[in-house]
């Protein structure tokens, strides 16, 4: 008591109209997504649909959850609302567009394998079928040798 006492004169009183419960608010930090949804404690809220894509910081009651305020970069943003699961979920979804196929360049690189392919087969099957052949009676013999086992 003598050292509260003491040091009576560094302790600040907080305005009369201070929120004393908005100083024991959780905070912490969720990424948007692009359906402007983000989670928290199992649960989906609604974000403005500004902040898509950005991280925000969530401040919330941890008794209560129910209300959940939005800052970002220090800025209130507003209340985040409870996302309804049956409704969400009829909501028509919005698909960014396919992509735009590319444009032909006129060339065949199917084509362009199969030619080559094509030139260098006739080649090949010679080489193989000279290299496969014994040069003497050696090799010949040395080939069957190897049948053997």
């Amino acid at each position: 008591m003598l050292r509260w006492q003491r040091d009576i004169e560094h302790i600040r009183q907080l305005p009369p109209a201070s929120d004393l419960r908005r100083l024991f608010f959780y905070r912490l930090n969720r990424l948007v997504r692009r359906d402007s949804t983000f989670r928290l404690r199992g649960h989906f809220y609604e974000a403005p649909s500004a902040l898509e894509g950005r991280t925000v910081e969530v401040r919330f009651d941890p008794l209560d959850p129910s209300e959940v305020e939005l800052y970002f970069q220090g800025e209130a943003q507003g209340v985040a609302r409870p996302v309804d699961v049956v409704v969400n979920a009829q909501l028509p979804s919005s698909k960014s567009a396919p992509a735009p196929s590319p444009q032909p360049t006129g060339i065949n690189f199917v084509e362009l394998l199969e030619h080559r392919h094509q030139q260098a087969a006739p080649a090949k099957q010679h080489d193989e079928h000279e290299e496969d052949k014994p040069k003497n009676k050696e090799e010949a013999s040395d080939v069957g040798n190897l049948l053997r086992f």
